[in-house]
Parts: structure tokens; C-alpha cells; sequence
């Protein structure tokens, strides 16, 4: 795999986080209490750990690091987006 690959696939994750912190925020402003309801998904997704069959425990570590890497880029996005979505 050589660099463009890697900065291609880099750029697709960006992209999908981005449409999940859209999402993210388009769902919890429904709440009554977004940032409760943003705190507990959080807080739900890095209290469990995942699955992951077949994987060297140290690789599952390393995954389940770069999911709470994920999840916080996703949260620190999902900031950065408008408080309504439709003005």
C-alpha cells in the first residue's frame, strides 16, 4: 500500500466521522437534554468492550484505544456543528 492509499483511506475515515457526528448531533437534538444523552452514548461505547474474535490481545487493545480515539473525534465534531441544524 503506498501513501495515496493510505491518505485516501484516511480521508474516507474523516469523512464518515464527520457524517456520524451529523448524525449524532441530528439525534440528540431531539433530547430534552443533549449533552446528557451525548455523555451517556458515550460513556456506553467505551464502558463495553467490543468483541473482537480471533484477535491478538494486544491488537484488541490497540483497537479498542482507537475506538475511544474515534469516539472522541467524532464528540469533538459533532461541537463543532450548529446547535440547530435548520434555522
Amino acid at each position: 500500500m503506498d501513501d495515496d492509499d493510505l491518505a485516501r483511506i484516511e480521508i474516507r475515515l474523516q469523512v464518515l466521522e464527520t457524517l456520524v457526528a451529523f448524525q449524532f448531533a441530528a439525534q440528540h437534538m431531539q433530547s430534552a437534554d443533549p449533552a446528557a444523552a451525548i455523555a451517556r452514548l458515550r460513556a456506553l461505547l467505551l464502558e463495553r468492550q467490543l468483541p473482537m474474535p480471533g484477535l491478538d490481545p494486544a491488537l484488541a487493545d490497540a483497537a479498542q484505544a482507537e475506538l475511544a480515539a474515534a469516539v472522541d473525534r467524532i464528540l469533538a465534531l459533532q461541537d463543532q456543528l450548529p446547535r440547530r441544524l435548520v434555522d
